[in-house]
């Protein structure tokens, strides 16, 4: 099987999921993603606005009677259980109204996605497409003619819209740079995510607002100290006419370590200085088949190469590997986060990892060496927040049997085909 993933259209179901996978949870977030393999960035239909809800058992209440969305957000966490941090952070949304109605929803009409790519059709008429890069999002969205669209990025939301489930920013700093540019920081969960973003439209004007009234003239929008009874929504938006057909570009790039990064980052995606949907989403495409490729599947039965790739899809989603970017200390180096948890992790995807990608298994686990010697213990979990100690009641010891995986010999790794193991710390 030289494309592992089976097509590009990946069929819903009332539940959420592909159409065929094996599962042991049930689905607590949309399949209909754009995804970059183990990388931080994920841009996909919020799952506060999809057609489940979170469950521990059984087939998940469905929160809409189809399939809604209010916007489009980024990084997420995938398959896991009541982790209390679900990101879903800055949500854009393109718009034919006014700012007022920021936060409804419309009908997701003609979903198609792809490995690193999403499309979908909102009842408004606007065509939504999403790719990623590794720390990068590109949105390209196609308008019918109108006299004043907008895209609107919501800096104030995150988390899921159950209880418990949603997420505070606690400071906020946003500014309007120069035409075309605008860029911003939010503290969520006690980390540093800032963004730099992009979108050259001819005729367009760049705002900023707050509690969904524009700020005309406004260059900087700063927020100290916020609580969720004082929080307002606000965050950045592009607006102007547009003919039938035209297509605008919202260019995104992400650090954990401040804009100046995230304008790096987004430049060595490959996604900065003019439009660059095409070419970000087929390098995205091109990194999905090399990671996809490395196991081969003989079978007559189309159902079950499906249900194989599907699966394989997944287990390349997470963990998210960000090199440079941890915010809890200065200096570089590896640094992986949802690392969700070891407990469901160490005897099953990690071994996988071990055996398809070992040079991605030993920058793994010189990340887990370097929060040990930073924060004083192997991670029983790990994600993109403060608060390690949300796992402390599952077992302690199991990065351990993943490091001393790697450290002894390993012979079928050879005719697995993989290689010779990387050298490692």
């Amino acid at each position: 099987m030289r494309r592992p993933f089976p097509s590009r259209r990946v069929s819903p179901r009332p539940g959420g999921g592909p159409s065929l996978r094996w599962a042991t949870r049930t689905p607590a977030r949309p399949t209909h993603s754009a995804w970059c393999p183990r990388a931080p960035t994920r841009a996909p239909t919020p799952p506060a606005t999809a057609s489940t809800s979170l469950s521990t058992e059984g087939v998940p209440a469905p929160l809409h009677g189809r399939l809604v969305a209010s916007g489009f957000t980024h990084f997420q966490q995938s398959g896991t259980g009541a982790i209390r941090k679900y990101y879903n952070y800055m949500r854009v949304t393109p718009m034919l109204e006014p700012l007022d109605a920021l936060g409804r929803t419309w009908d997701l009409e003609d979903e198609d996605a792809s490995p690193g790519r999403y499309r979908a059709r909102l009842e408004s008429g606007i065509t939504a497409e999403l790719t990623v890069g590794p720390k990068s999002a590109v949105h390209r969205y196609t308008f019918p003619a109108h006299a004043d669209a907008r895209v609107v990025i919501d800096m104030s939301m995150g988390g899921l819209a159950i209880p418990y489930g949603a997420t505070v920013p606690l400071r906020a700093h946003l500014e309007s740079v120069e035409p075309g540019v605008m860029q911003g920081e939010i503290v969520v969960e006690g980390a540093p995510l800032a963004v730099h973003i992009e979108c050259d439209v001819e005729g367009w004007r760049r705002l900023l607002w707050y509690d969904r009234r524009l700020m005309p003239g406004g260059s900087t929008l700063a927020f100290d100290h916020i609580r969720p009874t004082t929080l307002r929504p606000f965050g950045f938006m592009w607006a102007g006419p547009t003919s039938e057909g035209q297509s605008v570009e919202i260019r995104m790039g992400f650090s954990l370590r401040g804009v100046e990064q995230a304008r790096k980052n987004l430049e060595r995606d490959g996604a900065s200085g003019g439009p660059s949907f095409t070419r970000r989403a087929q390098a995205t495409r091109a990194s999905w088949d090399e990671a996809l490729s490395r196991i081969h599947v003989d079978t007559h039965n189309p159902a079950r190469r499906e249900v194989f790739a599907t699966a394989m899809y997944h287990s390349l989603i997470k963990p998210s590997f960000a090199p440079d970017e941890s915010p809890f200390w200065p200096t570089k180096g590896p640094w992986v986060f949802d690392v969700s948890t070891m407990w469901d992790i160490y005897r099953t995807q990690l071994p996988l990892l071990t055996a398809l990608a070992p040079e991605r298994a030993v920058e793994l686990a010189n990340a887990l060496l370097t929060i040990c010697e930073q924060e004083g213990n192997l991670p029983i979990g790990y994600r993109m927040a403060r608060g390690s100690d949300r796992f402390g009641r599952q077992g302690s010891a199991l990065a351990h049997t993943f490091i001393v995986d790697l450290a002894k010999p390993w012979p079928s790794r050879h005719r697995l085909g993989v290689g010779a193991r990387p050298s490692r710390r």
